[in-house]
């Protein structure tokens, strides 16, 4: 069964890219809108996940999530080092299966 969304609005505290249980059985890819304004940083099963400590992503980035670290949407966080007024300019989409 496919999978897709998108979080919008992530600002200076972590929030999961789903409020609800949203599992995976094979991976996800997350991708940064080309339009972010700012990075995004990802934590994966971190809901501590900060600028320091998380991986990054810049406007158009890509990263996998393989299922064997996390297996649910709900466990993927996301940061960035300023909150934006418009959200559609911090944004990330996910897809997968």
């Amino acid at each position: 069964m496919a999978l897709q969304g998108s979080k919008s609005g992530i600002g200076t505290t972590a929030v999961p890219l789903s409020s609800t249980s949203r599992p995976f059985a094979y991976g996800v890819r997350l991708k940064a809108r080309g339009t972010n304004a700012n990075p995004i940083w990802i934590g994966l099963n971190d809901p501590a996940v900060s600028t320091t400590t998380g991986w990054r992503l810049l406007a158009g980035d890509e990263m996998p999530v393989p299922v064997n670290i996390t297996a649910d949407v709900s466990q993927i966080f996301a940061v960035s080092n300023t909150n934006v007024a418009d959200p559609f300019l911090s944004k990330v989409d996910y897809y997968g299966e």
